[in-house]
Order: C-alpha cells, then structure tokens, then sequence
C-alpha cells in the first residue's frame, strides 16, 4: 500500500512539473527594476540573473536587454505607472485630486497621485499602452498605481478620501442618478452629502472607475498582443484592514476586478508596513481566496537584513503563491544575490 502512494505522489509530481513548465501554471522567479545601462554588462547581468535562478524580469525600456533577456529565456515584463506620481499636476492641474474638504490633495512628502476619471488622461494612458505593445515584445505588462491615492507603505497610513473634483462629482450624478440638493453649494457640502447619505453608492462607483481602466487595458491587449499577461500591483490590504479602506480609500475591489487580471502582485513590503515577516504569506493567502488567480507577491529587499530576506522570500514562495518578484534590483548586494540563489536553487 505504501509503493502504491509513494507511485502515485511521484505520478502527481511529475505531471504537476509539466504543467508549470508546459501549461498555463507560470512559477514566476523574478526582480524588478533590471535595469543596465552599458551595453557591455547586458549579457553579464543576464548570466547572473540565470546561475540565481530568476527566469523573469520587470525591466526599463530598452531593446537591447529586452532582446538579450529573451534569448536566455527570461520572460520580460514592463510595469506601468497608471494614476500615481505628482508630475503632472502643474501641466494639467485638473489631474491634481480634490479630497473631501474641497481642497487639493497635498503630495504627501512627494507621493501624490492623480484622479482617475480624467477621460482624456485614460486615453493617453491607454494610447500609451497600447504603442509600448507594438514596438516592445514583452511578456506581459503589470498596472501599478491603479488606485486612488494613499501612501499606504507605512505602519498607520494616512488615508484621503478623493476625488471631489467637478468632473468626479458630475460624473457620479450621471452615473448613479444620484441629485444633489439646490441648497448644496460648495465641494465640502457635496462631499458630506455623498459620504452621509450615499456612501456604499460613491465608494461602489470609485471602484468602478478602477475595474473599468483595467478592463479596457484588457481590451487594448486583446486587440495588440493578446498573448500579453496583464497583472496586477495591488495594495496589501484585507477588506477588514483599516475598515475596508481597501474599498473606500484606494478602491481596489479585487474579487472584481480579477475576471480582467491573469495575475496579482501584492505589495508585502513587510518591514515598510511595520507586519512581521509571517504577514506575506497570510496576504498571498488572502490574495488567492479573494482572487482565484495566481499570485506573485512582491517582496522588499531594501532596509532589510540578510536572514530577514531569507524568511521574506521562503515566505512568498509558500503556497498557495504561484512565485515571487524581488524589489528591487539595485539593492541586491553580494550576500542577498546568494540567498535568492539558494532559496530559488533549492537542493534536491
């Protein structure tokens, strides 16, 4: 009975083996941010990004290593900045959001982001998008700052309440048919109104400005390079954390948005957030049940320690998680090169 069993599990794990290598089960190992800028040290850092184990890279704009990588067999992914940054706001300062007292959202120490229902913005992004697929052949292409703006990596986030702007607040009226009073005349009287009476309503229809950006770079993908992966950077928050500030504050419903996404990335910057390392696999976890798709969480390598980063990384590789990204390139240095190398060459 005991042969029969071990037969059977060496069965299991053979075809399992295929399917992650030939199927449509991808065990992402992968590092963001490779990014080399003479031409000599392409190959070098491709042979080590190979001898470490890493078979995928988040990378910059160029060609040359995009080419180098694929010849090796890397998988190449770019990440796209959708509504973060403060850039544009002196351009084009009706991108700038408005919070719930009628006033401009502060950059918070830099961190700023952008309103998402500026439909000329959306095209240009999505245009943008679109062109980064016909001229680069990626493997897939992964949205970050697909939200509303909150700078979460810290232990008590800050957490704004936006966007009220004119366009936001007339948009919502059309959308939900919801009529303001005549009496109402200022941004903060409608914001109060909207949170007192219409909550539920106002955050449902943030989260779909969300879900419908994501949906149409779905669209764009299908009608480019419809082999392309499209994932998702998401914020590393339970429904529960915070008081659903996952929904009210950053909007992101991910059980929603998931029949757009082939895959999740959350964002388990442990030591950035103040959780213990054990909090990575509980949100893979999470991530796995809310979604039903693969996961491949993020994880820091900045500001940490040696032994810290091996239990980060053992941590995010623990199932239900389908792999991991490393975050971020620049700082690996000698000693965590090794660890990823043994923890992603593990021996047999």
């Amino acid at each position: 009975m005991l042969f029969v069993h071990l037969s059977i599990l060496s069965i299991y794990l053979i075809l399992g083996s295929i399917s992650l290598t030939t199927g449509d089960s991808f065990v992402m190992k992968a590092i963001y941010g490779v990014n080399v800028s003479q031409v000599d040290k392409i190959n070098q850092t491709v042979e080590r990004l190979k001898e470490t184990g890493v078979n995928s890279a988040f990378v910059v704009k160029d060609k040359r290593l995009i080419d180098a990588l694929h010849k090796n067999g890397l998988r190449v992914f770019f990440s796209i900045n959708v509504f973060g940054g403060v850039g544009p706001w002196n351009q084009f300062p009706e991108l700038r959001p408005i919070t719930h007292t009628g006033k401009p959202l502060d950059s918070m120490d830099g961190y700023g982001g952008l309103c998402p229902t500026n439909e000329p913005y959306r095209q240009r992004k999505l245009d943008e998008i679109s062109n980064l697929l016909k001229e680069y052949p990626v493997d897939g292409i992964w949205l970050d700052f697909i939200r509303y703006p909150t700078k979460w990596e810290v232990k008590n986030p800050n957490i704004q309440r936006t966007c009220f702007c004119t366009n936001c607040l007339t948009k919502f009226s059309q959308d939900t048919n919801v009529k303001f009073p005549y009496n109402l005349t200022t941004v903060e009287e409608k914001a109060n109104w909207i949170l007192k009476f219409y909550d539920s309503t106002w955050n449902k229809w943030r989260s779909d400005q969300i879900i419908s950006f994501v949906r149409d770079v779905r669209k764009v993908i299908s009608e480019v390079r419809p082999k392309t992966l499209l994932g998702i950077f998401a914020v590393p928050w339970r429904k529960g954390d915070f008081g659903e500030a996952i929904i009210w504050g950053v909007a992101q419903d991910f059980e929603k948005m998931s029949p757009y996404v082939d895959a999740f990335s959350p964002m388990v910057y442990h030591e950035m957030c103040g959780r213990p390392v054990t909090w990575i696999s509980e949100i893979t976890d999470y991530f796995s049940m809310q979604t039903k798709k693969p996961v491949y969480p993020i994880i820091q390598a900045e500001n940490i320690t040696s032994a810290e980063f091996r239990e980060a990384i053992h941590a995010g590789l623990n199932p239900p998680s389908s792999g991991i990204i490393i975050f971020t390139f620049p700082y690996l240095d000698r000693k965590k090169w090794d660890i990823l190398s043994q923890s992603l060459n593990p021996p047999h």
